[in-house]
C-alpha cells in the first residue's frame, strides 16, 4: 500500500467498521473481529472526509484551512479578551476549553496581545501556528497508509 498511496488516492471506510465516541474519545470498531483503535483529532478529521470521492490532497487542504481558521479565531478571541477590562479568569478557562488549548498558552500570550503592539504579536502567532496543506498532506498520507494496512479503510479503484 505504501508505494501506491499518493495525494490523489481515494479511500473509503472499510465495510463493517463503525465509529463511536466514548468519553470524548473517538473509537473505530471492526464488527467482524471486535478489534478497535482510537483516532486523534487529525484522524477524526480524516475519517469524516473519507467518502471514496475526495482525494487525500483535497482532504489536506480542507483540514489545513479548518485548522488555520480555528487558530485565527482563537487569536482574535484572545486579543478581544486582552483588550477588554472584563476579561476574567473564567472567560479565559472557557476559551481554553472551547479551543482545546492549555490555559497557560492563553495567559502566556495575553499580555502581549493586549499591549501596544498587539496586532503585530497576533500576526506573529498566526504565522507561528499556521499549518500548510503539504504538512497536513504528509501526515494524512502516513495515517491513511496505517489505517489501510490495518483494514480500517480501503482504497477506491
Amino acid at each position: 500500500m505504501n508505494n501506491q498511496t499518493t495525494p490523489y488516492t481515494l479511500f473509503q471506510h472499510a465495510p463493517r467498521v463503525t465509529l463511536e465516541t466514548v468519553a470524548h474519545e473517538t473509537i473505530l470498531r471492526h464488527a467482524d473481529t471486535g478489534v478497535y483503535t482510537t483516532l486523534d483529532d487529525l484522524g477524526q478529521q480524516l475519517w469524516s472526509q473519507l467518502d471514496g470521492h475526495t482525494p487525500l490532497n483535497d482532504i489536506a487542504i480542507n483540514i489545513a484551512t479548518s485548522q488555520n481558521r480555528k487558530v485565527a479565531n482563537l487569536i482574535t478571541a484572545m486579543r478581544h479578551l486582552a483588550t477588554t477590562p472584563s476579561g476574567t479568569h473564567a472567560a479565559l478557562h472557557q476559551l481554553a476549553e472551547e479551543y482545546n488549548v492549555e490555559y497557560q498558552f492563553i495567559t502566556t500570550h495575553l499580555h502581549q496581545l493586549g499591549g501596544p503592539h498587539g496586532d503585530d504579536y497576533a500576526t506573529g502567532l498566526l504565522s507561528e501556528f499556521a499549518v500548510t496543506d503539504n504538512e497536513i498532506l504528509g501526515q494524512i498520507i502516513t495515517l491513511a497508509q496505517n489505517l489501510a494496512q490495518d483494514n480500517w479503510i480501503i482504497p477506491v479503484k
